[in-house]
């Protein structure tokens, strides 16, 4: 029995299996519990629609592109993508092709009068063993099948192999000067990272050593392995290079071994983890408000820690270089989360336009503050009575950071009582908050019970519009409120369309260039790019850099940030005005906020209301 199951798996495939059974138990364990905390059965249900032909079809696409091309990678750092293309794609074409290859072999082996081995996975890892063990000579070296000859195959699975090796010099290249791929560092890793990745980085050169080695005892290989077998049977004797043969074939599997179980304790995970999370999407499952959802699990386990988000981040030019996506979802993995690192976010979300998986770390972050804290029973006995007197059909709501940059909200009056239209200044003696600075701390139940303030508000006056100036308080109308009946335009939306319905005229000055900075709760936030630029340009010469749009610089005053210093606000304003306005020309922004914090680090900044009340003409 024992000599019987050796001709089926040899003792040296043994660690090899171990590795991969574990691997496979406990991610199976894993997606069972992701599915079964996906938090709703509707959410379960979605599952099925992965499987429907245009779903499914999109999550291969993406799934090629991103998972085994890292197309979004290369985008941003061509050497990286290459690093992580060579590796991921490289190794799955060794498994195809190695698959293709054992199946040549077989039915050569079948068609020499040799019983085939049967069709285990160790069979095509370990083939170049297997080609040696008494097959050598009867094995034909012309065989074809699915019109492949062995010979190409050799040479296929050699290209591959070099592929990868290449990409495992550009990991060590990367760990160790991360400089030559343009980061400014690689992430902290963990033990169980670390003894992941050196297994992952010695596979590669085990599995050369190990099919040189046995190349250069029975004169097998191709271009790569057979060349170097050929050096060592020219200096080693053949008997040497025969004993050493088995044991490299045992070094190869308990590295394998070693990689497979070590993927569920370390950052490796995301290479199964990613193809579940793109289903799910595509199944239409959406971010889910807890961090133990199976959603954001998914997510969690889907961070390879690529280091993308630290470039990102302008923390980094505070000198706060540990609170990024990629250490607080490993934090959050490994049930550790850093109250501090929690709150030291600027919440802008250019880690999530940055991320090459589209995590969404903000959502994660900001749910995570709201379980990481005991919230008390909400207090809000301050708030004013509901004035009902309030009769509109357009409501302006300022907000309480244009109460504190009046110059904005002087500015709206000006051009609203000019325009004609018959409105009302919803928060004009004392604002009551939007509730987003709440929501971005974690306080939701009081954040809910301001909301509910404003929306009856709102409700009772009868308005069909709502403008607010703040960019702010627009995103948490947008996304929170439900005000069906109600549309809701940022004061630079509704000034494009009051120009544009001739309710209000413009001076045009086109000699004077104006730099425009997009807000993060404006344009990453809520996509909207356009109507500022098309305002502008009804006024002055707009000039934009490669700093705009997704790619646009936080101005460093986040309310989302409770961590930062005022000397470290300005570190980061400063830094950001010199990547999106370094000519200094008039900078014009769309938020209150961002105008208080540039002009605090010296920018001579305009909010757009004051850029249209400046040019505004008279009737």
């Amino acid at each position: 029995m024992y000599q019987a199951f050796l001709k089926i798996i040899p003792l040296f495939a043994i660690p090899f299996y171990i590795g991969l059974i574990f691997f496979f138990s406990v991610m199976l364990i894993k997606f069972i519990r992701w599915i079964k905390e996906l938090g709703t059965g509707k959410d379960r249900l979605r599952l099925f629609n992965g499987f429907k032909p245009r779903n499914f079809w999109g999550f291969v696409k993406e799934t090629v592109l991103e998972s085994l091309l890292h197309v979004r990678i290369f985008k941003t750092n061509f050497l990286l993508g290459f690093m992580h293309t060579s590796l991921a794609f490289g190794w799955f074409l060794l498994i195809i092709f190695g698959g293709i290859e054992a199946r040549v072999v077989r039915d050569g082996f079948t068609k020499a009068g040799q019983p085939h081995l049967m069709e285990l996975p160790h069979y095509a890892i370990f083939l170049k063993y297997f080609e040696t063990e008494g097959h050598v000579t009867l094995l034909p070296r012309t065989v074809v099948n699915f019109g492949v000859e062995k010979p190409f195959l050799d040479f296929t699975m050699d290209l591959l192999l070099l592929i990868v090796l290449t990409g495992c010099i550009l990991a060590y290249s990367k760990r160790f000067r991360s400089q030559v791929f343009g980061m400014k560092r690689t992430t902290k890793l963990r033990w169980g990272d670390r003894i992941t990745m050196y297994a992952l980085w010695f596979i590669f050169p085990a599995r050369l050593i190990a099919e040189s080695i046995t190349s250069g005892a029975y004169g097998t290989g191709s271009f790569l392995t057979g060349t170097i077998g050929n050096l060592l049977a020219s200096h080693i004797s053949h008997e040497t290079l025969l004993a050493a043969v088995a044991p490299f074939w045992w070094i190869y599997s308990i590295t394998l071994g070693m990689f497979f179980a070590g993927i569920p304790f370390s950052r490796y995970m995301h290479i199964f983890s990613e193809p579940i999370l793109i289903f799910m999407r595509h199944a239409g499952i959406k971010p889910q408000p807890s961090i133990k959802s199976g959603f954001s699990q998914a997510e969690i386990f889907s961070c390879s820690r690529c280091g993308i988000c630290i470039n990102s981040c302008q923390l980094a030019s505070a000198g706060i270089a540990d609170v990024q996506p990629s250490y607080f979802i490993r934090n959050l993995r490994h049930h550790c989360p850093d109250i501090n690192q929690l709150d030291n976010c600027l919440v802008c979300g250019r880690c999530n336009k940055a991320c090459p998986v589209q995590i969404d770390a903000e959502n994660l972050r900001l749910v995570a503050r709201k379980e990481l804290r005991n919230e008390g029973k909400p207090e809000l006995t301050y708030l004013p009575k509901n004035d009902a007197t309030i009769k509109a059909d357009v409501l302006y709501f300022a907000g309480c950071m244009s109460h504190l940059t009046p110059s904005i909200i002087n500015s709206m009056v000006r051009i609203l009582d000019n325009s004609g239209v018959k409105y009302e200044f919803m928060d004009k003696s004392g604002s009551i908050c939007c509730g987003r600075p709440l929501m971005l701390s974690g306080q939701i139940k009081v954040a809910q019970q301001l909301i509910n303030a404003n929306k009856e508000i709102i409700a009772n006056s009868g308005a069909r519009l709502l403008v607010t100036s703040c960019a702010i308080c627009y995103r948490i109308f947008k996304e929170e409120y439900e005000l069906s009946d109600v549309k809701v335009l940022h004061h630079t939306e509704y000034l494009l369309q009051l120009i544009e319905e001739g309710k209000i005229t413009v001076a045009k000055n086109s000699e004077k260039v104006v730099v425009y900075h997009d807000p993060c709760e404006l344009g990453r936030g809520l996509g909207i790019y356009e109507a500022p630029r098309r305002l502008i340009q009804e006024i002055n010469l707009l000039e934009d850099t490669k700093f705009s749009k997704k790619n646009a610089y936080c101005c460093g005053g986040s309310l989302g940030n409770t961590q930062l210093s005022g000397k470290q606000k300005n570190e980061i304003a400063g830094d950001a005005l010199q990547k999106i306005n370094p000519n200094n020309h008039t900078l014009i922004t769309a938020c209150p906020l961002c105008k208080k914090t540039f002009a605090n680090a010296g920018a001579q900044v305009m909010d757009m209301a004051q850029l249209v009340a400046e040019n505004l003409e008279k009737k």
